[in-house]
């Protein structure tokens, strides 16, 4: 979980060129509050695990990256349910206007703190089934 320090109601973003805080853990790497979802293979869709498969990561995860959220609802390590409200879309970090950044990763790391660049990014359709 990225939590933004430097985020506050009357300057929520720094918006672009955001060259300056991609590095900067205070501006959330410029995601600003984010959270990342880890799920197992086992749960995926068969679309994603195919695409695991591929990759010799059929004991893996799926992690799921929601960024730019104005409120964050849930804590680290915390267990939920289907159906769970997780945060509030927002305008924080590298942004120019609300939206939900929604990034999907593979990988074999139970935790991605710290590690997130070292996962492998794919499409994130792959995480509904179709």
């Amino acid at each position: 979980m990225l939590r933004c320090q430097h985020c506050t109601d009357e300057k929520p973003n720094f918006t672009p060129p955001c060259d300056s805080i991609y590095n900067d853990a205070s501006w959330g790497f410029g995601y600003g509050n984010a959270i990342t979802v880890r799920y197992d293979y086992a749960a995926l869709p068969k679309t994603l695990r195919d695409e695991m498969d591929k990759n010799s990561l059929s004991k893996g995860f799926a992690y799921v990256m929601l960024a730019h959220m104005s409120e964050v609802f849930v804590t680290l390590g915390q267990a939920f349910a289907a159906g769970t409200l997780l945060g509030k879309t927002g305008n924080v970090g590298c942004s120019t206007g609300p939206h939900l950044h929604f990034e999907v990763k593979i990988g074999k790391d139970e935790n991605v703190d710290g590690k997130w660049q070292r996962q492998i990014p794919v499409d994130p359709k792959l995480m509904f089934k179709y």
